[in-house]
């Protein structure tokens, strides 16, 4: 029997080709790993890495990256992290694509998707990062996938609530980010009824979602309160508010207005000598959260500032003085955001006496001699060049996406497939702006979206030419 036949006419023979394939894809979608000689990393990775041994929620983060870390690892290798984020992408984006595609084109259009993004988006360097970050336009494409997908498996149903759980809980902004996704879709389906089947099936599968939303916060919260850090979803809202008051001046602003009358509030001795950046505040040793000392204890310090300052934020939430500056900080951050596509996280060399560097001495000291050889660790990691490709590849899968909108006028699935790609991607730029900082990280994480896309598009734009080409023969 010929391999053709084989793998045509047997399930077994269709399950092995199904399974080397995908094997291939991870093998592409791995290479930025394979070309550093190591998984990148952020100084946010030393401590998912800790806490995946220990399991003990971190005082700045939640939970859920750590138990994905602890699942694939088996506390060996941090190289199955790169691989099986790879893999969810891989599976992830076939699925996305076989909502446009039949079974035959599907892989080839499949593997031309990965080769394409691989080599011109910032998908692979996000995905071979130990960080969460993938995990949000991975949520992005699930969501899609599970509310306009017509029929889905049983097996296959559970694998995306079980995946959509994962993404939930591994970062507070996906949080955020699904049940503003989720609103924005529900509001929709409730304004626009027809073909009544459609949009009827879509919100029963919103409601499910929401569901999930509501248990994967619940989940967070028990988590968090069983193990000594309280019944709520973070331990460090309130320090994270503030450092980004501190960064916009609204922080000094409130102090300057306060301080005369309120003898209680704990920064007013430090009004005028307040950290000039966000990380500054969070993270430099000269900063009030560490009473401008050298911190011993970085958990104990933020477990109390976070009470401490919790009426700061009360008072500059619900003083209608601030709403203004508050509403234009809201809008600068997420249109600055929204183009803050530099590479510039893996400038950072990770040695001795980083989180990371501790965390693989102490944890997976057997990659310790590979973690330090990299070429991230040792400045030798380029990566220019590919900063500037995705960004031409964003463009001009801009233009196409617009000119595929007016040419092929985009069925139900793919209006909004596209409807809610863009909404995550303004969604993201506005939670990580508004409560977070201004980041290139946290737009680059999700912008490949916009490639892939223009991939979708520009395939059908060639299938209706040669479509009408055929015609006019």
């Amino acid at each position: 029997m010929s391999f053709y036949n084989f793998v045509s006419k047997n399930t077994y023979g269709r399950i092995v080709a199904g399974g080397l394939y995908f094997i291939v894809t991870v093998l592409i979608l791995s290479w930025v790993a394979f070309y550093n000689k190591f998984p990148l990393l952020y100084s946010d990775s030393g401590t998912y890495l800790s806490a995946s041994t220990s399991l003990f929620p971190p005082v700045d983060r939640v939970i859920g990256y750590s138990f994905f870390i602890r699942w694939v690892t088996w506390q060996a290798t941090t190289w199955t992290i790169v691989l099986f984020q790879n893999l969810i992408i891989s599976f992830i984006i076939f699925m996305f694509l076989k909502l446009f595609f039949k079974s035959k084109q599907l892989f080839v259009f499949h593997f031309i998707s990965i080769v394409v993004l691989a080599l011109s988006s910032t998908l692979c360097w996000f995905s071979c990062q130990i960080m969460p970050d993938i995990f949000t336009p991975a949520l992005v494409l699930t969501l899609i996938v599970f509310l306009v997908s017509e029929h889905i498996h049983k097996v296959t149903f559970l694998v995306y609530l079980f995946l959509l759980f994962v993404f939930i809980i591994s970062h507070l902004s996906n949080v955020i980010l699904i049940f503003f996704l989720l609103g924005s879709i529900i509001i929709f389906c409730l304004i626009k009824r027809k073909p009544k089947e459609i949009y009827a099936r879509i919100k029963r599968r919103s409601y499910m979602l929401l569901l999930l939303g509501v248990f994967s916060v619940l989940f967070i919260m028990t988590y968090n309160y069983t193990h000594t850090r309280g019944f709520r979803t973070s331990t460090s809202t309130n320090i994270f508010l503030v450092a980004k008051f501190d960064n916009t001046g609204l922080l000094k602003m409130y102090l300057d207005d306060n301080c005369h009358t309120n003898t209680e509030c704990v920064l007013c001795k430090y009004k005028d000598s307040l950290p000039t950046s966000s990380d500054a505040f969070l993270w430099g040793s000269r900063s009030p959260l560490y009473s401008y000392k050298e911190p011993n204890n970085i958990d104990s310090s933020w477990s109390k500032a976070d009470a401490l300052y919790a009426p700061i934020v009360s008072d500059i939430l619900h003083t209608p003085k601030y709403y203004p500056k508050l509403i234009k900080d809201a809008i600068y951050g997420t249109l600055i955001e929204l183009v803050s596509l530099r590479m510039k996280t893996w400038e950072v060399a990770f040695r001795k006496n980083s989180a990371p560097y501790y965390a693989y001495r102490d944890k997976f000291s057997n990659e310790l001699e590979s973690f330090t050889n990299s070429l991230q660790n040792n400045n030798k990691l380029h990566f220019e060049v590919w900063e500037m490709v995705n960004r031409i590849a964003v463009i001009i899968s801009l233009i196409v996406i617009v000119c595929g909108m007016l040419y092929v006028k985009p069925d139900f699935v793919l209006y909004v497939s596209t409807a809610i790609i863009m909404m995550g991607i303004l969604f993201n730029a506005f939670i990580t702006s508004t409560l977070a900082v201004i980041d290139d990280r946290y737009q680059s994480r999700i912008v490949w979206l916009i490639p892939m896309l223009g991939i979708v598009y520009c395939i059908k734009i060639v299938e209706k030419f040669v479509a009408i080409r055929q015609k006019t023969k």
